[in-house]
């Protein structure tokens, strides 16, 4: 990474954890309230403690900081795409070996900002697709693959048109026969948003799946998806 990147992730605005603070509050309300509440800030000084709270031991506050994090990274590729392409190297940085962290919540926040900035999408998306690949950029450990999933599953909601030009549907497919759950679940939500609905159907149907329950973050919440070979998974979601 160039010397300004690297400035740009070690910058840490005066008043963090003050801000930080003020975050949380902003996350413990309703959507979409919070994202309006935002307004009133400098969009760029978001970003860090955003990322801290990556790390939240709240799960509330940790999935919804990420869903502020794309919101608040696609406001700014609208008024400057390159600190939003920086953004993006910078949680691409994260998940690599060499960067010394794990990159906790990363894979999300990109899929999060992919999913709200069509111009990301179509630079990076190919990218979030590669830490789900087997011989690319695959992303070892599970629990950060996982993340992953989740943000191709996002993407794969907001503009399955491009996904599917991404080859989504075949970087998909080895996951829904493996033995994580959250895994084979999310895979079949991102596959029934790409329009594989009789895929689906044949899979839980002979998965054994059908009743089986998965819980998921989405929009703000958390949601009990209860699968069936005879509805289309992806209508039991929606995006705001």
């Amino acid at each position: 990474m160039g010397a300004d990147e690297n400035a740009v992730i070690k910058r840490r605005p005066r008043g963090l954890r003050a801000l930080r603070n003020e975050l949380e509050d902003i996350l413990k309300g309703q959507y979409p309230d919070a994202l309006y509440a935002l307004d009133r800030f400098p969009y760029k000084g978001l970003i860090a403690p955003l990322r801290s709270l990556f790390l939240s031991k709240d799960e509330s506050l940790r999935w919804r900081s990420i869903t502020i994090f794309g919101y608040v990274t696609a406001r700014i590729e609208e008024q400057d795409t390159e600190m939003a392409r920086i953004i993006m190297r910078q949680l691409m940085w994260s998940l690599n070996d060499e960067s010394g962290g794990i990159g906790w919540g990363s894979p999300e926040a990109m899929g999060e900002s992919l999913a709200r900035s069509p111009r990301l999408l179509e630079e990076y998306g190919r990218i979030l697709l590669s830490y789900i690949l087997e011989g690319k950029n695959y992303l070892e450990y599970h629990a950060l693959r996982e993340g992953a999933i989740w943000g191709v599953t996002r993407t794969c909601f907001a503009n399955p048109k491009v996904m599917k030009s991404f080859d989504a549907v075949d970087c998909l497919i080895p996951y829904v026969r493996n033995e994580n759950f959250v895994q084979i679940g999310l895979a079949l939500l991102a596959l029934s948003a790409l329009g594989e609905s009789e895929l689906v159907s044949g899979i839980v149907k002979e998965g054994g799946l059908e009743g089986k329950e998965l819980r998921v973050y989405w929009d703000w919440d958390f949601k009990v998806i209860t699968f069936s070979s005879q509805k289309t998974l992806a209508s039991l979601l929606s995006l705001r």
